[in-house]
């Protein structure tokens, strides 16, 4: 049954559903059909659950309590990714424990990041405890050593190799009750291949020189690579990991996730030197439109040199202008004291360009330009619209 400050909960959704604008108690108490000071308990304790927000005195207003999602921070996850962030909150709330996941990708395309962001998905939504660990081990640092590597990675008992002075637990022990990250998984050894996938079966592992006791762990796992599947990993292997998801580079990338991306470490700069950021629209363009070697973790070098370079001739500023603006360019403001939010940034953006190709017209039109040269105007801001369209595919 359900509780009364829930159905109290479900009539505040139905007045925000029907465009109703500041609610009061006393409104929710009329539709929900009881007394004003039992409603104003029930929505006094969904303020406390974080369900419901208040505004105002005298009267007071309730809203709903929008819940963020922690991919909102990803880029791309409402555009180009949203099909595989879909398939990776399945993989994180298939019953009971979930099922383990590849990233696959070139390096700096952001694998790291959002196996991190996966952890927190399962923390925020309960999924699992609150104190559970996210274990990270990038296998390329022992793929020279099989031994080494499956110590580290399931641990050892005292005498199992010189040095082995007390038993020692892994990284498994230590992901237990929480997630196993590993990354660069195509430098996994094939012993360590063999042991991993009976740990994903059955949820056991016996510790380097230990045969008689297994350990039962409860791990959730994730790996990466920037290699081909094929041509590194048992199939045998393979085939315990259902989910494969394909983060593209940042070349392939949409052009308005392009600039967002962009824009995002332009902000993470003014945060760091505590100044607003003056950003010529070319130069975005610049950017967007350069070859890119390291992917994201190239842009964002580039953007750290450019402000770096910015700030040393105007560290005394108020603002930092990060390039000189040529005539009739848009210029971006990127401000360290409003939160990360580029959709009006990119919105007037866009209103501005297609004034100034309007005004480009309509001053060719007077100079009786051929009509030609005034198509090729619009078919180049036309192609610009087209690469900035978000795929949701």
């Amino acid at each position: 049954m359900v509780k009364a400050k829930y159905r109290v909960l479900d009539v505040l959704k139905q007045l925000v559903a029907d465009n109703e604008t500041n609610i009061s108690t006393e409104m929710v108490a009329t539709a929900a059909k009881i007394t004003r000071g039992v409603t104003s308990a029930y929505l006094s304790q969904l303020h406390k659950e974080g369900l419901v927000r208040k505004y105002g005195t005298k009267p007071v207003y309730w809203k709903l309590q929008r819940r963020t999602d922690i991919f909102d921070h990803f880029i791309g996850a409402g555009g180009s990714l949203r099909q595989a962030i879909i398939a990776a909150k399945s993989a994180i709330d298939y019953p009971p424990h979930g099922f383990p996941l590849m990233i696959t990708g070139p390096s700096g395309v952001g694998k790291s990041y959002l196996a991190s962001l996966i952890f927190k998905y399962a923390q925020s939504n309960l999924v699992i405890n609150q104190k559970a660990k996210f274990v990270t081990l990038n296998c390329a640092d022992y793929a020279n050593n099989a031994e080494l590597l499956s110590s580290v990675l399931f641990g050892y008992r005292k005498g199992a190799f010189t040095g082995a002075i007390q038993d020692t637990n892994g990284l498994v022990d230590q992901a237990d009750g929480g997630y196993l990250f590993l990354d660069e998984i195509h430098r996994l050894p094939i012993e360590s291949q063999e042991k991993l996938f009976t740990l994903l079966d059955t949820g056991t592992f016996y510790p380097l020189g230990e045969n008689q006791q297994a350990h039962h762990v409860q791990v959730r796992f994730i790996f990466a690579t920037t290699e081909d599947l094929d041509n590194y990993l048992l199939q045998t292997f393979r085939r315990r990991i259902p989910l494969t998801i394909q983060l593209a580079s940042f070349a392939e990338r949409p052009l308005l996730e392009k600039y967002q991306l962009i824009l995002h470490f332009f902000y993470q700069e003014s945060q760091a030197v505590q100044k607003n950021l003056l950003i010529p629209y070319q130069v975005l363009k610049k950017i967007a439109a350069g070859p890119v070697a390291g992917n994201i973790g190239s842009i964002h070098n580039q953007v750290k040199l450019m402000v770096a370079s910015a700030y040393r001739k105007q560290a005394t500023s108020n603002q930092i202008v990060v390039a000189a603006k040529q005539t009739n360019d848009l210029q971006l403001t990127v401000s360290y004291q409003k939160s990360e939010n580029f959709d009006q940034i990119l919105a007037t953006q866009t209103q501005a360009g297609i004034d100034q190709v309007f005004s480009q017209l309509l001053f060719n039109e007077r100079q009786e330009t051929p009509v030609a040269d005034q198509v090729l105007i619009l078919r180049g801001y036309l192609h610009d619209v087209e690469r900035s369209i978000q795929t949701s595919n």
